[in-house]
């Protein structure tokens, strides 16, 4: 075998392999592409204390007056 014959063959089989690569590569079936819109994340929100119940002015406050509420917290300016 002559170095010519020997590089003929060695490119004939690189382009068979490469043709043979990219026809499995067309035969793949392709993923759809899934857009995921990302969720907004919660408000920030923080405990504050309230009146439970109306109150009358100037009255003495007591434990039971008073319980804790979730705020949201307004962004800053």
């Amino acid at each position: 075998m002559t170095l010519r014959s020997a590089m003929m063959a060695a490119i004939v089989l690189g382009l068979g392999g490469l043709g043979l690569v990219a026809w499995i590569g067309l035969q793949l079936p392709s993923k759809p592409v899934v857009a995921v819109d990302a969720a907004p994340p919660p408000p920030a929100t923080t405990q504050i204390l309230a009146a439970a119940h109306p109150l009358r002015a100037g009255s003495l406050l007591k434990y039971d007056d008073i319980q804790p509420q979730e705020a949201l917290v307004s962004p800053p300016r």
